[in-house]
Formats: C-alpha cells, structure tokens, sequence
C-alpha cells in the first residue's frame, strides 16, 4: 500500500508512495546577482495531486576557497501543486551566489 510506486532519482527528482506521498528535490539557479525581490518560477519535477504541504529552500555555495563568504538567503514563496518562486535577500555581503537547493513534501 505505501510502496514506491514511481521516482525518478535525478539531481531534480522525485519519488511517489502508494499512500500518496510524493517527495521531491532539486537545485536551481536563481540568477547571480545581489538584488533583492522575487526570482522567478520553478516547476516542480512532477505535479503534486493535490497539495504541496511544505517547501524547503537554501543557498547553495559552490566556492569552495570562501564557504561563508556570501551573507544571503533564499526563501520559499507561494508555491502551487506545479510550481514555485523564492525570495532572496542579500544583508550587504558579496553578490548572492546564485543558486540555491530545495525540498518539497506534498501528495
């Protein structure tokens, strides 16, 4: 009953339960610069059926000679059963990185 009944285990991926449990992840890039605002939308690998109960996002730094020297974040924002945007903000550091990770949990 909640097998695996579909997934795909891509950087951008998914894996859906026969319960109805879908979970899914990727990365994404949400431009390179240290504006502050709305970044644009993101599909989700799959649609969820009928909710997307949470979205989880964070920066991902791939410099790996400064690893903390980005003073930014992204957040999660009004997300659908399709898709979603994020909001970054950068605290007057060095340009926003770029991209950033996310997980989804929905059925």
């Amino acid at each position: 009953m909640g097998g695996i009944v579909a997934y795909s285990l891509n950087q951008n991926g998914y894996i859906k339960f026969g319960c109805g449990l879908i979970l899914q992840w990727g990365i994404n890039n949400a431009g390179n610069n240290g504006n502050e605002g709305e970044s644009g939308w993101y599909a989700f690998p799959i649609n969820f059926n009928s909710a997307c109960f949470a979205l989880f996002c964070g920066l991902r730094n791939t410099d790996t000679n400064n690893p903390t020297k980005y003073d930014s974040e992204v957040q999660p924002r009004n997300w659908t059963t399709s898709k979603f945007n994020v909001y970054k903000q950068d605290y007057g550091g060095d340009p926003w990185f770029g991209s950033f990770i996310w997980f989804a949990i929905g059925r």
